[in-house]
């Protein structure tokens, strides 16, 4: 993929776009080739982008705020732009929990405190910050989320679960009983160190 990224033919871009960034390490190491050389903001800007290029957006845009050992959102000319037209996408379109996953990620990268004035002149002004701050907030305050994250709460896929165990910490709902629940499923398991965190007291003793 690093090799592909001067690459000017439209099917190649389209794949790096939508798969090619993907490894099993980090996605981090290719977010930034994605988000240029695969037209990220092009394809947001599409009035009915598909569901994979919707996907794919939220884990480039997360891999580059979340940064990492290669480029990431303070070496995105574009990033702001994108930003921008990925949350108005999802505030219609917002129905899976990596969607969730992603706009609550960038809603982190929103609430810290420094790195605003090397960012300032990319586009990631205070008036804008804000916009992008009330658009997060409306997404991830819809009610079709609880629902959304007991069903992942109750799927045998480990990304699932972890995803809507995310979500629901973010969420603020009660899912201690349903954590210790699956430890009794699996006692070898990964659930430990999440329902420890909700652990205090009383059901410590669980």
């Amino acid at each position: 993929v690093e090799r592909l990224r001067t690459t000017t033919d439209p099917a190649i871009r389209a794949w790096i776009l939508r798969q090619g960034y993907k490894n099993s390490i980090m996605y981090e190491y290719l977010a930034y080739i994605a988000a240029t050389t695969g037209g990220l903001l092009d394809a947001l800007r599409d009035a009915s982008p598909d569901r994979e290029v919707l996907t794919a957006a939220g884990d480039i845009l997360e891999a580059l705020v979340v940064g990492g050992p290669a480029e990431d959102m303070a070496d995105y000319e574009q990033g702001a732009d994108a930003v921008e037209a990925y949350l108005g996408q999802m505030t219609s379109r917002a129905e899976t929990l990596a969607d969730f996953q992603s706009v609550s990620t960038i809603a982190m990268f929103l609430e810290r405190d420094d790195g605003w004035d090397e960012l300032a002149g990319l586009g990631w002004t205070a008036t804008r910050r804000e916009a992008f701050e009330r658009a997060c907030e409306r997404i991830l305050a819809d009610e079709a989320w609880a629902p959304r994250v007991y069903a992942g709460l109750d799927s045998d896929d480990g990304a699932t679960y972890w995803r809507a165990e995310q979500a629901a910490r973010r969420l603020g709902l009660d899912i201690f009983d349903i954590q210790v629940a699956r430890i009794r499923r699996d006692p070898l398991g990964r659930g430990w160190f999440t329902a420890w965190q909700g652990a205090a007291d009383v059901r410590a003793a669980y």
